[in-house]
């Protein structure tokens, strides 16, 4: 069985709240991807999941907190990938944060 923990990236790359789109662009743009997980400031606890499509579907929006899909889907790194996988196809997503304890 190959685990989550063995085939996600170990480079992160998120945004946190509170943060502005402004901010939000230019990590996105840095690392060329299309979303990412965002973090509660001063802690590891995922609270949303900002893509370029939320920012470009409220473009008047400045706080990230206020576009972002809120309680995102998510996968333990201790899980089978099979269990990522079906994330994947089911939601129709592009990625998933991956955390070690709910």
């Amino acid at each position: 069985m190959m685990k989550v923990e063995n085939a996600m990236s170990k480079e992160l790359i998120v945004g946190y709240v509170p943060g502005t789109i402004r901010e939000a662009l230019k990590i996105l743009a840095k690392h060329n991807v299309s979303g990412m997980p965002i973090l509660k400031k001063d802690t590891k606890k995922v609270v949303g999941v900002l893509t370029r499509s939320d920012i470009f579907k409220n473009p008047d929006e400045e706080q990230i907190a206020l576009i972002m899909s809120t309680d995102p889907y998510t996968v333990m790194k201790d899980e089978d990938l099979s269990a990522a996988a079906k994330l994947f196809y089911e939601h129709r997503i592009h990625g998933l944060p991956v955390i070690d304890k709910r």
